[in-house]
């Protein structure tokens, strides 16, 4: 669960 939060900010982040 944690580890699938991390990924999503990152995702999120590297759309940016």
């Amino acid at each position: 669960e944690y580890f699938k939060e991390l990924c999503g900010l990152m995702r999120i982040f590297v759309n940016s």
